[in-house]
């Protein structure tokens, strides 16, 4: 009998029947979504399959029954999306994927899978600007921003202004912030609108003690675009180096005299001197009713420390004085007027009366 024989052909057909890979299962396309893209830009997404026969037997292709490409946008069989995005508009479309068995018994048809898309083509954007701001800022104060749009957009815009700052000297002055914190300020624009809308107040920009040049930079998007123009709007403010300021000036008494107190700040980060008039109380003749403290070195010191980084060019400075031949050590003082020097000047007369 030749049973055995015809037993043994059918095993090896079941054999190779059942090495075949994922019997059955169409292939699906990754990713499931695709980014929006810029109108005039180029647009570049490679699409990718798995299931079916296995890597490297796909094809991919459009079902032209169901939506079509943005026109300048074409698809390959590799599943490579490229090409130039000419039109504005939301485009669906679907693509197909073909997974075919390549092997040297191929039993089986093409095993096919399909996936829907949606791509967002956004125009340009329009002018968008920030305003508000002076060319020269003074220091220590707080301007307040704004957002200028010259027109509506089809499509709400997502803001974000990012703040630098680069000193003319030494370190980075952190006072050189928005006034709602931070060197990253957010606002939108609503679809149709002209208004730029901020969370709150609109910010200010703290310009801090420090000589230098203050950086804003706009970063737009919208539906997931990125369209900031190139090169990106900014605005830039400049803190010019000026003459000293002083903010207060106070007494403390000690045992033997008094301290002199001078808080302010020099936009230059130096100092060279402080000049210092006394007015003798009534009756007194001082041996000297004037004085000048060098300082050179100790601001040098002073902001060149990493104490100071904190705080910009401000200081604290401590002049100690002390009273001979009084019973009263304060006494023979009625008043006190300093000037300081640094690179750039002067500073305004400071007084302090006991």
């Amino acid at each position: 009998m030749r049973r055995p024989i015809l037993s043994a052909r059918r095993l090896a057909l079941c054999l190779t029947l059942c090495a075949l890979p994922l019997w059955g299962q169409n292939p699906t396309i990754s990713p499931a979504t695709l980014p929006n893209g810029l109108l005039g830009s180029a647009y570049s997404q490679t699409l990718t399959a798995s299931g079916g026969y296995g890597a490297g037997t796909y094809s991919f292709s459009l079902n032209s029954d169901l939506g079509s490409l943005p026109a300048g946008l074409k698809l390959s069989a590799a599943g490579v999306l490229s090409g130039t995005l000419t039109p504005a508009g939301t485009f669906t479309f679907t693509v197909l994927v073909t997974s075919t068995e390549t092997s040297a018994v191929a039993y089986f048809p093409p095993l096919t899978g399909s996936q829907a898309f949606t791509i967002v083509v956004v125009p340009a954007p329009p002018n968008i600007t920030i305003s508000g701001l002076p060319a020269s800022a003074t220091p220590a104060t707080q301007p307040v921003l704004g957002v200028s749009v010259g027109s509506a957009y089809p499509s709400a815009i997502q803001g974000e202004i990012t703040l630098t700052f680069a000193p003319t000297s030494g370190a980075d002055d952190p006072n050189v912030q928005f006034t709602t914190g931070g060197r990253t300020v957010t606002f939108q624009v609503p679809a149709g609108s002209t208004a730029a809308q901020f969370t709150g107040n609109a910010p200010g920009v703290g310009t801090g003690t420090t000589a230098g040049t203050i950086t804003l930079t706009l970063t737009l998007t919208a539906a997931g675009v990125n369209i900031t123009p190139t090169p990106a709007p900014t605005d830039v403010l400049t803190v010019a180096a000026s003459v000293p300021t002083i903010t207060s000036a106070t007494f403390v008494p000690t045992s033997g005299g008094f301290n002199l107190l001078i808080v302010g700040f020099s936009t230059p980060r130096n100092m060279t001197s402080a000049a210092i008039a006394f007015t003798p109380a009534p009756g007194v003749t001082l041996a000297g009713n004037n004085t000048t403290v060098l300082l050179s070195q100790v601001f040098t010191t002073w902001y060149e420390s990493s104490a100071s980084a904190r705080y910009g060019s401000m200081f604290l400075l401590t002049i100690p004085f002390t009273v001979q031949n009084g019973t009263n050590p304060q006494a023979p003082v009625a008043s006190v007027l300093v000037v300081l020097a640094n690179s750039q000047g002067n500073s305004a007369a400071a007084g302090v009366a006991f």
